[in-house]
């Protein structure tokens, strides 16, 4: 979902990473469809729908962390100033992040004018407070119109305290202490999200209190490479499968016994864990669920062959990642009302099948646009790069 998963320092590109990406953007899309369903409620409808809540749950175990997971895989060896590394950074996941806001406020401006009857007196009367209110949101890095580009500002908070990071762990066991000493600060930050007035705003500054932990996920990835773990099971068919089941079975253990709207604290969630908004239930729990998934993800990329679409969908998954929000905010809500309103009764095997394709169609409805997209962006990006890092 970034630069760094595109290339090692040798410039080439593996496979498998490249198929997870593909397998992950796709559960991205898959979730944000749920979401509608599972929250039905906001179309006044208090129906049993709880086919949802099941496979949201299995897919937010795993999803998000595996993308900090194999960002710290691919990761290159630093070798720059901190300031040429800020710029990068900055340049490469926060200019996205900015470009695919505005242009979707753009489009809700223009759907608000010529759909809902909103006159362009209306806009020029908007609060001022408001603006101040989408500046303010801005400059803390906060995604204000396409939120799943939150993303993108946690990655880059990870990326820099990484690169501090990274002056200390230079060996495998001062990795793993690092590891543990940032799991331990993301553990504490979930209850005092809860017993800190007004902390669910520090939450997305800049999402420094997630980063703790997706810094976690970051580090392990840079871990597993230097051990060569998945090299090994790759060559190894046996052993690649015995691991995918029991990751599995742990998976769909956790997922069964221990959903997150069984925990008190976060009975108003449905699905989950949410690592955007600080809310992960049982702690340890979610890192189990979280690697275990990981790890069955990567033995399932492993094991597909390699094929064009899956190549190009994994090359493009910044792009794709822009019409998650579009498709999240002006189409799922309508295609969750449907299900709910109409199909509420179908079986659970149906409600699959149903959502896997409208996902599967939103991909496909997005891979045209996507080369434009990413050239647009990297004009931009690479403009703003060459404008601020003087050489």
């Amino acid at each position: 979902m970034n630069e760094n998963i595109a290339e090692l320092t040798s410039g080439q590109r593996i496979q498998w990473v490249d198929t997870s990406k593909a397998i992950l953007i796709w559960l991205i899309y898959y979730a944000h469809i749920l979401e509608g369903v599972v929250y039905k409620e906001a179309f006044g409808i208090n129906g049993n729908f709880d086919h949802g809540i099941k496979i949201l749950n299995f897919i937010a175990f795993f999803a998000v962390p595996m993308f900090f997971f194999i960002s710290g895989f691919v990761t290159k060896e630093i070798k720059t100033t901190f300031r040429r590394y800020f710029i990068k950074k900055f340049s490469s996941l926060m200019i996205p992040m900015y470009i695919f806001n505005l242009f979707s406020f753009v489009l809700i401006v223009v759907l608000r004018v010529f759909y809902d009857g909103l006159l362009l007196e209306d806009l020029r009367k908007f609060p001022l407070s408001k603006i101040e209110q989408i500046l303010v949101m801005f400059a803390n890095g906060a995604p204000s119109f396409n939120f799943p580009t939150w993303f993108l500002t946690c990655l880059f908070t990870t990326s820099i305290l990484y690169f501090f990071v990274n002056k200390f762990a230079k060996t495998k066991l001062r990795i793993i202490l690092s590891i543990l000493f940032f799991s331990v600060l993301g553990y504490a930050m979930q209850p005092l999200s809860q017993s800190i007035p007004n902390f669910e705003y520090v939450i997305y500054i800049w999402f420094i209190p997630t980063s703790f932990t997706s810094l976690t996920f970051y580090l392990s990835g840079f871990l597993f490479r230097e051990i060569n773990f998945f090299g090994y099971i790759d060559k190894n068919f046996a052993v690649k499968m015995i691991i995918l089941i029991i990751s599995l079975v742990i998976l769909l253990f956790l997922n069964n016994f221990f959903p997150l709207r069984n925990d008190p604290q976060f009975h108003e969630y449905r699905g989950g864990p949410y690592m955007n908004h600080l809310v992960f239930g049982n702690y340890f729990v979610f890192y189990i669920g979280a690697f275990a998934g990981i790890i069955a993800s990567s033995c399932i990329a492993m094991s597909i062959r390699p094929n064009m679409l899956m190549n190009y969908v994994g090359k493009n998954t910044l792009a794709l990642l822009f019409f998650v929000g579009i498709f999240y905010q002006f189409v799922d809500p309508s295609f969750a009302f449907i299900v709910v309103k109409y199909f509420s009764n179908i079986s659970f095997m149906s409600f699959l099948l149903m959502s896997a394709f409208f996902a599967i169609l939103q991909v496909g409805m997005s891979l045209p646009f996507v080369q434009k997209i990413s050239k647009s962006v990297d004009v931009i990006k690479n403009l703003f790069y060459n404008r601020v890092d003087f050489k």
